[in-house]
């Protein structure tokens, strides 16, 4: 299980990089790109983010999967598209390297 902690830039002495704002910011660019990218995508980003926010927890795959109608398998691999995306928006926006 994720949660803000493990998602957010944080420098070696556990400081945040990036405040509660800004993180938010690069998670709106990344469920953005992902729909670009494709419906399927975006809408494990936007369902994964909506979740994560509201819970400080990222659902489960089997809860991602039955609330997409997707597979288990199918949302594990659309959620670590979805990670690489986040990364490459996060560094691609700040500067700073992902460290998740």
């Amino acid at each position: 299980m994720f949660t803000v902690e493990h998602l957010s830039a944080v420098a070696s002495d556990n400081t945040p990089i990036l405040s509660d704002i800004e993180f938010r910011e690069v998670m709106q660019m990344t469920i953005a790109t992902c729909y670009d990218m494709s419906l399927h995508l975006g809408s494990v980003a936007d369902y994964w983010a909506d979740a994560f926010f509201s819970n400080d927890a990222a659902p489960s795959l089997t809860a991602l999967g039955t609330a997409l109608g997707i597979t288990v398998t199918a949302a594990r691999a659309l959620l670590a598209q979805v990670r690489n995306v986040s990364r490459r928006v996060h560094q691609d926006e700040t500067g700073l390297p992902a460290t998740w």
